[in-house]
């Protein structure tokens, strides 16, 4: 062969070219003096992408998580592997979930989010109290609930209809986002409260019986955002599968970098985008297949033990991913 500026991972017990290894060491030393020339703007030539941020290019045939990741999140674009109460991705505020009501303002769901919108005076509020509820005392014993959402005093709480304990105020602002992590410990009525990865305190919600709904509160003029509700509860099995695509040259491998806040997640690349193979982190891995779409999956098994202590946290979440290749 002829040497390249192209990535090459030899099979295990194959003795490479000399130009093999001349192409893959240009193919790196190149790109990093690319860097430091202009920041792999213009004349780098390799391909880098970082999600879930470019989550753009989510390939919805091959995605069981929500794809609606909110926009440059403070702390990282987070997946949670789980099932989710709502994703608000039709453009339609589900009223079989949702019960809005209050002294003005409007509750309506666009671009992958619900919005709570108030002006002075006025206050909203939304409860998942609809025909088909999210209610922590109907699922099996401990919960894990996700929320992402933005708001500069919007309000999370738990409530039966009657009688309300706020979980968490929502004050990142109406340009930025936070991820809460609620653990709820069904024998002793404690919510844990996580944010952005790191523990906030602990809410007693014993007073909230019969019923415990999900309430977002808008209390005066502000935008509140959800992006999402997700959940893990005892007896929910299952996998669910997060995939990106991208398009490269047909025998490109492939530089996986990634990061879980949470548990243990399956990496999976193809070369074809049909079929396959077990991918490992932080090594350059070769795809079996050849074809120009390429794709990364990221896999979990449902949780289905919930532990609820302050330092429990047990949906699988996937930080950041990095892709390299030629």
């Amino acid at each position: 062969m002829t040497v390249t500026n192209s990535l090459y991972k030899p099979n295990n017990g194959e003795s490479p070219d000399v130009d093999v290894l001349v192409s893959t060491n240009s193919f790196i030393l190149n790109n990093t003096l690319n860097l430091l020339l202009d920041g792999a703007t213009a004349t780098s030539q390799y391909g880098y992408l970082t999600y879930p941020k470019n989550s753009n290019t989510v390939d919805a045939a091959n995605t069981t998580v929500d794809p609606n990741v909110p926009p440059d999140v403070t702390g990282g674009n987070w997946i949670y592997f789980c099932d989710y109460y709502d994703t608000f991705s039709d453009a339609s505020v589900d009223t079989n979930r949702w019960v809005s009501a209050g002294t003005g303002g409007t509750t309506t769901e666009l671009d992958g989010y619900m919005l709570i919108d108030t002006a002075f005076g006025e206050s909203r509020t939304v409860t998942s109290s609809g025909t088909t509820p999210f209610d922590l005392m109907a699922l099996s014993g401990n919960v894990e609930f996700v929320i992402a959402c933005s708001a500069s005093n919007g309000l999370i709480q738990i409530t039966n209809g009657s009688t309300t304990v706020t979980i968490a105020t929502v004050d990142v602002g109406t340009s930025g986002q936070a991820y809460y992590r609620f653990v709820f410990n069904s024998l002793t009525d404690l919510i844990y409260v996580w944010k952005d990865g790191a523990y906030i305190e602990s809410k007693d919600v014993s007073t909230v019986t019969t019923n415990k709904y999900i309430r977002f509160n808008n209390p005066d003029t502000d935008n509140f955002k959800i992006y999402y509700v997700g959940y893990a509860a005892s007896g929910i099995t299952g996998t669910n599968t997060w995939c990106i695509q991208f398009t490269t040259s047909a025998t490109s491998p492939i530089q996986l970098n990634y990061k879980t806040e949470v548990g243990t997640l399956t990496p999976t690349i193809s070369g074809n985008g049909s079929t396959f193979d077990v991918a490992t982190n932080n090594i350059l891995n070769n795809v079996s297949t050849s074809g120009t779409t390429h794709k990364v999956k990221f896999s979990a098994t449902n949780v289905t033990t919930i532990n609820a202590t302050s330092s429990d946290r047990n949906i699988p979440t996937l930080k950041f991913s990095n892709l390299y290749y030629s």
